[in-house]
């Protein structure tokens, strides 16, 4: 006969499937931690970490062939033998800055985090290649955020700036970049004559430009509120340490004036969570007439750098890069402080001063040129009836007045971002935006306020005034409106921004936004794929477990 099966104790055939079951958890979990890192990897800022433009890392797509002929500067390792200090004379004084140098030279200095230096990346690589292909020249790029000193010893202003330095020159001359050709750059700076320069393939192609379509992406900016307070925070001391002594000389009369205005309105208008702002501008005003002297004591009077990160939502994954973000978050934060402290103080402010004073820090602080020539032009001649929506009257002002400050610059930022997007379609050889994406270029957007915007393509004032206020101030602190209604309003903008319920809007988002998104479906297949195989298991279970009674029965 036969020998019968003898089938194992149920016990045992369960503890025979649970290291299975553990095995294909942990292939499924690695593969998903390899996908995650090298998805990661292929989306980080490249060139050390961010902190250059023109530097690829090992792991990024970009390699050293795109960027020729630029070369950036790195710093170099330090000697065994060396001091420190003669390691930082010998790093702030790279050799092609310096007389000894006797060939042609381009420098552009700049920094990772100014919207344009990165737009004109492809440029300075394009200018570097057509001067190269008629006469052999240099092209170096200067990182002022990595080499603030050089940038300093340069009388670096704004960026992205760019000079020229002839063979055996210290002293560079200052370049203009507009309508700038390697032919033109040839002719005007190294006084080359046509008959010495030989017709290259980019003379030809000059005007023949390819209009490339652009994707379906909105370049529109997607807040975190938890993380807007640090990153204002974070680009208030930024300023200050980099942006305020671009030269080893004292602060002119201006500049003075400005700063001190400014400390006086940011100690002003700070919330709780930046308190450390305020800190910072109480202290500096304390010792003004030292502070103004030199960098160094404004280094003295602030706390010592923690770190200059900004979040993920401001920053796109770049290291560095969230400056300009953030420091729009502080002037945000500023302008509802502004109504808040009127609102609570006998010493009120009239928006016009505090236009102006936003306008002079700007004209002497911010360095990136471009972007302040747009500002002052823009200030400057009155757009979005500036003149006619803020006054100089801080007593008969009332607090529809003061909304106005808000307001106004609300409509300048989504002004720049619409600025913005067109030039970044431009620089990509893109047809120009449509009006669908330069509307959601603009924000909020009506599915994150549906009340802000009107059917006619206006919006209400006060529901934008309402939703700025929220996503700019602590609510425990309002003195302007009551809780309950901003409670109601939040709560509806968190809820949409959080699950975006435009099938449109999400096919619109940047590549970059997608970052976390990809992240959590890969977590969430992983996810899926542990609870799939834990119910074929319980349910082989269960299937044999009947079976057994059927057959006992």
């Amino acid at each position: 006969m036969p020998r019968p099966k003898i089938r194992e104790p149920k016990r045992k055939r369960i503890s025979n499937q649970i290291p299975a079951f553990l095995l294909m958890s942990l292939v499924i979990l690695f593969i998903t931690f390899f996908i995650v890192a090298q998805f990661r990897n292929a989306t980080a800022f490249g060139g050390g970490g961010g902190k250059y433009l023109y530097n690829p890392a090992p792991n990024d797509k970009e390699t050293k062939a795109d960027i020729y002929p630029i070369v950036e500067y790195v710093s170099p390792p330090q000697r065994p033998s060396e001091t420190n200090d003669d390691y930082h004379e010998r790093k702030s004084h790279p050799p092609f800055l310096g007389k000894d140098d006797k060939s042609d030279r381009i420098v552009l200095f700049y920094a990772p985090w100014c919207g344009h230096c990165v737009h004109y990346k492809p440029l300075y690589i394009k200018l570097g290649r057509e001067v190269n292909a008629i006469h052999p020249v240099t092209f170096h790029a200067v990182s002022c955020v990595e080499h603030g000193p050089i940038c300093k010893d340069e009388e670096v202003h704004g960026y992205p700036a760019m000079k020229y330095f002839g063979p055996g020159v210290e002293k560079g001359e200052v370049m203009d970049k507009k309508n700038l050709s390697g032919r033109s750059l040839l002719k005007k700076y190294l006084k080359l004559k046509d008959s010495d320069m030989p017709i290259t393939a980019a003379d030809n192609n000059d005007t023949a430009v390819e209009k490339k379509v652009a994707p379906k992406e909105t370049m529109k900016d997607f807040f975190d509120k938890n993380n807007m307070f640090s990153d204002a925070s974070a680009s208030f001391d930024y300023a200050l340490r980099n942006s305020i002594f671009l030269t080893n000389n004292a602060l002119t009369e201006a500049e003075q004036s400005t700063l001190k205005s400014w400390l006086g309105l940011i100690e002003k208008t700070m919330p709780q969570p930046m308190k450390s702002g305020h800190d910072h501008a109480s202290s500096l005003l304390h010792d003004f007439d030292n502070v103004v002297q030199s960098e160094e004591n404004i280094l003295k009077n602030i706390e010592p750098k923690q770190n200059d990160e900004w979040s993920h939502g401001c920053s796109k994954g770049k290291d560095g890069a969230g400056y300009t973000c953030g420091l729009w978050s502080l002037f945000h934060v500023m302008t509802i402080g502004f109504v808040e402290w009127n609102v609570g103080s006998h010493d009120r402010i009239s928006s016009e001063s505090v236009s102006e004073i936003l306008r002079d820090y700007i004209e002497h602080f911010f360095t990136c040129d471009e972007c302040r020539r747009n500002f002052l032009e823009m200030y400057d001649k009155g757009r979005f009836n500036r003149e006619e929506r803020l006054t100089t009257d801080a007593s008969g002002e009332t607090i529809e007045d003061w909304k106005q400050l808000s307001l106004w610059l609300w409509e300048v930022h989504n002004d720049v971002n619409v600025r913005l997007l067109q030039e970044d379609f431009n620089v990509k050889k893109f047809k120009p935006p449509s009006i669908v994406q330069e509307q959601n270029a603009r924000w909020p957007h009506s599915t994150e306020c549906p009340k802000c915007w009107l059917d006619g393509g206006g919006w209400d004032e006060n529901q934008v005034f309402l939703f700025l206020t929220f996503h700019y101030w602590p609510k425990e602190e309002l003195l302007t409106k009551p809780k309950e209604e901003l409670t109601t309003i939040d709560a509806k903008r968190l809820a949409v921004k959080t699950v975006r319920k435009d099938e449109e809007l999400s096919k619109l988002r940047p590549i970059e936004g997608r970052q976390n998104d990809t992240i959590s479906i890969f977590y969430g297949v992983a996810l899926s794929s542990l609870v799939v195989v834990l119910i074929v298991i319980i349910s082989r279970r269960k299937s044999r477990a009947k079976h057994q009674r059927q057959k006992s029965s």
